[in-house]
């Protein structure tokens, strides 16, 4: 069950700290969904 707690842990803080950040992930340059996410964030 400690493995389990843990997990969680690590996940949760993973979500708090991008959802704490005004750095987002994103597409790698060359990826065929980078150009279609790029201009959804620009509306």
């Amino acid at each position: 069950l400690d493995g389990a707690v843990d997990d969680v842990q690590l996940l949760f803080n993973i979500g708090q700290n991008i959802s704490n950040s005004n750095n987002w992930p994103n597409w790698k340059a060359g990826s065929e969904f980078k150009a279609a996410r790029d201009g959804y964030m620009k509306k």
